[in-house]
């Protein structure tokens, strides 16, 4: 998978935007670990992103 930020091959990816449809299965935006902590210092991430790194770190 590619991370939607920088174009890098993502090895643990991170879903860093839910994108909801009207019919059909939800999609989804992935980054790689580092461009994902990116998404998740803006003021506009939302609270299951900043979750989920946080458990990512609490893992290492």
């Amino acid at each position: 998978m590619t991370c939607c930020r920088c174009g890098q091959a993502a090895k643990a990816p991170v879903l860093v935007r839910r994108i909801e449809t009207i019919s059909g299965p939800m999609r989804g935006n992935y980054a790689c670990l580092p461009c994902g902590r990116w998404f998740g210092a803006r003021a506009d991430a939302p609270d299951w992103l900043k979750r989920d790194l946080l458990a990512r770190e609490s893992v290492r």
